[in-house]
């Protein structure tokens, strides 16, 4: 993935530029690929029990800011940060209806509760969306956690006060 990151954002002072952006776009194709076999190969063998909601999200989170850096050097929209921006709320909900259950817990919020994640999730949802131009859908997820959450990341608050300006 991060070979892929740094091909693509190099290929303009390459000699070479469409061959090396084709090779920076298999990387990010073949990270994927490995990301999903990876999850299905541990669910097999029961291996990566151990925080293993904590560690999709984190690496959902990285591949989500790399897609979206992607977007503000004008890559078309392959999709894949939708997907992830899926992926990752699929999984914190999946994770949060676990703590409804009797004794329920998730290595996701052992040290992050449920309102930081989901925080981490609307900053980039909202950074999406003004990376496409909807100032409004992103302007509305950005006022969400400053209304409704008691603290606020440092990172996710500086992301919805720059949307929030941009809107006023």
């Amino acid at each position: 993935f991060n070979r892929g990151m740094f091909l693509l954002t190099i290929k303009c002072d390459h000699e070479q530029p469409d061959e090396i952006a084709d090779l920076g776009c298999r990387d990010l194709q073949i990270s994927h690929d490995m990301d999903v076999e990876i999850v299905d190969q541990g669910i097999e063998t029961g291996w990566g029990c151990v925080n293993r909601a904590e560690k999709l999200f984190n690496v959902y989170l990285v591949r989500i800011r790399g897609y979206l850096l992607l977007l503000e050097l004008g890559f078309p929209d392959d999709s894949q940060a939708m997907e992830h921006l899926n992926e990752i709320q699929e999984l914190f909900a999946a994770e949060k209806r676990k703590l409804m259950q009797p004794r329920g817990s998730s290595s996701l919020f052992m040290e992050v509760g449920p309102a930081g994640r989901m925080q981490q999730i609307e900053a980039e949802l909202a950074k999406y969306h003004l990376i496409k131009g909807d100032l409004d859908t992103a302007a509305t997820i950005a006022a969400r956690m400053l209304f409704e959450d008691e603290y606020i990341f440092v990172d996710a608050q500086l992301q919805v006060m720059k949307i929030l300006q941009l809107y006023t």
